[in-house]
């Protein structure tokens, strides 16, 4: 499991509509009264030679409070859990938790070394994001 968490300068409401926004633009059947649920495939590359095709599903959504969407093939599933919480001072804490796992041996091998690899961008992938969310708002 990878966890960090970063200030926005900006309230959750505001925060948490720009994550709307993109599950509003990314996932076709996207309601807000009814999000769990909505599903889409996707080809993602990782940097080898061919992409991975994955599903991807919101798997929890609490308005203001949690977005969560879970990626899987038939290799892997990682599950990232976005939390949002006010701070008194109108900005908010925003924390990102990802856990993955494996059904296979070998590919769980293959994953501890490049979650172990991982981690560095992790942190920079993360920073960008609350980089960027300050950056839109």
């Amino acid at each position: 499991m990878m966890k960090m968490s970063g200030v926005v300068n900006y309230k959750v409401e505001e925060v948490f509509n720009i994550f709307n926004n993109n599950a509003k633009r990314d996932f076709k059947d996207f309601r807000e009264d009814n999000a769990v649920g909505c599903k889409m495939v996707k080809d993602i590359t990782t940097g080898g030679k061919k992409p991975i095709r994955c599903n991807i599903e919101i798997t929890g959504y609490k308005k203001n409070l949690k977005y969560e969407i879970t990626t899987s093939n038939k290799y892997s599933k990682c599950v990232s859990t976005y939390t949002f919480k006010p701070q008194t001072n109108g900005t908010t804490l925003l924390t990102l938790k990802e856990t993955q796992s494996t059904p296979k041996f070998m590919q769980f091998m293959t994953l501890l070394f490049q979650r172990f690899l991982a981690r560095q961008r992790f942190k920079a992938s993360f920073n960008n994001i609350i980089e960027s969310i300050n950056n839109e708002l």
